[in-house]
């Protein structure tokens, strides 16, 4: 069988990621606000050590075609979760487990109000088919301002990676230091 052939007999997925961004969030919000204040720290400490946790898996079962029946020849589809943290554009001393969460708290609220209120989430897509949530979560700490960002990212092996990105807070003019 040719390549050609082979991308063929695939089936062609079709994520909502509206629907996997919600889903998403309501992780995020149990691993590290609802969960215990130690084990958010310890998942913290991963991911500031460059981990990637595994939060879970999506599973994508086949969709009823015209005749109203699933097709029963074609499994369900489990694609790995992970979260992983980018924290490189933090700004300033002071990145502790309260700054993070207080960051994450503020993008989970904006992103969920958005959701809620069904307005422009404002995602930018790239052609590798990443999503970035351009929801921010602001933080302030000693005058300096940071701003944290949602990415989906969806990887070669059939897994999606919910990427936490601290991002230049210099590109937001409402967070910019008049000099």
């Amino acid at each position: 069988m040719s390549e050609e052939q082979a991308a063929q007999a695939k089936p062609h997925l079709k994520l909502n990621m509206v629907k996997v961004l919600d889903m998403g969030c309501g992780i995020l919000h149990q691993l590290f606000i609802r969960e215990s204040v130690n084990k958010s720290k310890a998942l913290l400490k991963d991911l500031k050590q460059g981990k990637k946790i595994p939060v879970g898996a999506l599973t994508l079962n086949p969709k009823a075609g015209e005749g109203g029946d699933a097709p029963t020849d074609m499994p369900a589809l489990e694609i790995p979760l992970s979260v992983c943290l980018d924290y490189s554009e933090y700004r300033g001393p002071g990145f502790s487990h309260p700054v993070f969460i207080e960051a994450l708290n503020g993008m989970l609220h904006q992103i969920v109000t958005a959701m809620r209120a069904k307005k422009d989430l404002n995602i930018l897509t790239s052609e590798s088919g990443s999503m970035l949530v351009h929801k921010p979560g602001v933080v302030q700490l000693d005058g300096q301002f940071n701003v944290m960002l949602l990415a989906l990212e969806p990887s070669a092996n059939n897994s999606m990676v919910m990427k936490l990105m601290f991002v230049d807070p210099e590109q937001y003019e409402s967070v910019r230091r008049e000099d």
